[in-house]
């Protein structure tokens, strides 16, 4: 055992609700580390492509040998952004994240943020989005909207999720109240 029990924040939820806007300033109000999924992502897409096989098995091995690393290494809090679109195979994602923190005895929190189609139409122009390999276009948002389902939640026999509707809050209030939740 390391000695110290690391807090893992989970956030999830569609393209564009303010995953990584919120990750961000719950790391300022906290002091944790954030391993945000476009870091991993963006990495992988660079050599390999991230719709096969290859991709997303190196996609998850580098999350969970910086999430171990990290726990080695004194890092008491992370916060890690997430899309969750439900299947088998997202399932398997999140059931081998809660496996891994209780494998280590430390804690999980999920966090499913959510707002209104309108309100991510907005989001995804965001210039602080350009140059990312996020969506970045209303129509392609749509389109994944409508085939993928980002904005399922994560079955309550898996883990039970906090939801926030974050349409009218600020970031930083989004992450006082998941810090408040928590007790983080």
């Amino acid at each position: 055992m390391r000695g110290i029990e690391v807090k893992l924040v989970f956030l999830y939820g569609p393209p564009a609700v303010g995953k990584l806007t919120v990750a961000k300033a719950l790391s300022e109000k906290t002091g944790f580390k954030l391993l945000h999924n476009h870091l991993f992502a963006d990495l992988v897409r660079s050599v390999f492509d991230y719709n096969n096989v290859v991709g997303r098995n190196v996609h998850k091995s580098i999350r969970i040998i910086m999430y171990e690393a990290a726990t080695r290494n004194g890092i008491d809090g992370l916060i890690f952004t997430f899309s969750y679109y439900g299947g088998i195979e997202d399932d398997v994602a999140v059931k081998e994240w809660v496996d891994i923190t209780k494998k280590h005895g430390d804690k999980i929190y999920f966090v499913r943020l959510s707002c209104i189609k309108e309100e991510l139409e907005k989001r995804v122009l965001n210039p602080s989005r350009i140059g990312t390999k996020k969506v970045t276009e209303v129509d392609k948002l749509r389109k994944i909207m409508r085939e993928e389902n980002p904005c399922m939640e994560i079955p309550r026999d898996i883990i039970e999720s906090l939801h926030i509707d974050n349409t009218s809050l600020e970031p930083e209030n989004t992450a006082l109240a998941i810090k408040s939740h928590y007790n983080l």
